[in-house]
This record gives C-alpha cells, sequence and structure tokens, in this order.
C-alpha cells in the first residue's frame, strides 16, 4: 500500500465515501474478467473518476476503447485521482498509519487495563 494510498485514508472522513459498483464496471470493462454480481458494490474514497463517472454510468458500461485504455493506464500507474481507494465509513476513526504489531500491542494493552 503506498504512502499516498495510506495519507488518503487518514485523511478522510465517512463523507468522503460513497457506495458504489463504478469501480467494478470499470475494471471489468478494462481488463476483463468475472463481474461482480448484480446488487453488489463496494464503499470508496471519492476521487476525480468517481466525480466524473459516477452519474454517467452508463457511459462506462458502454464505453469505448479510447476511455478504457487511459483508464487502465492510470490504474497500472497507481494514479489514485483515479485508481480505487477501498475505505468503509469508519475510515475517519483512522488518525494515523501504524505497523500491526503496535496496533496489536495497544489492542492488548487496552484490554489488560480494562480487566484489571
Amino acid at each position: 500500500m503506498s504512502d499516498d494510498y495510506k495519507a488518503r485514508l487518514v485523511a478522510a472522513s465517512a463523507d468522503d465515501t460513497i457506495y458504489t459498483p463504478l469501480f467494478d464496471i470499470a475494471n471489468h470493462q478494462a481488463f476483463g474478467g468475472t463481474p461482480w454480481p448484480d446488487g453488489i458494490a463496494a464503499r470508496v474514497l471519492r476521487n476525480q473518476f468517481v466525480n466524473q463517472w459516477q452519474d454517467k454510468m452508463e457511459q462506462v458500461t458502454t464505453s469505448n476503447e479510447t476511455l478504457m485504455a487511459q483508464y487502465r493506464h492510470e490504474v497500472e500507474d497507481r494514479n489514485l485521482d483515479v485508481s480505487v481507494v477501498y475505505a468503509g465509513e469508519s475510515v475517519e476513526t483512522i488518525t494515523r498509519i501504524q505497523p500491526v504489531a503496535k496496533v496489536i500491542e495497544d489492542i492488548c494493552e487496552d484490554a489488560r487495563t480494562r480487566l484489571s
């Protein structure tokens, strides 16, 4: 996970997320594979791609190769203004990035304190 990806998660609030099938549709169009079942979507951080295409999903579904070639390039380049950043509404509880060992240590310490 890139530092930019992590920084976006730390800076985000619940209001910065949206539940959408947009990235599944775009990824299926650009890269192929099996699309998710109808009615399934993901909560993601809003970015330029979401802002541009969320209300025009039909155009993404039937998009031309030029758009999908550009999308593929941006995703492969890990441009987070276009690529998906998965995040639930609880993203606003992320206040800093720490090693997982530190997170587990803090959880254990909190549990010890509460159980004493």
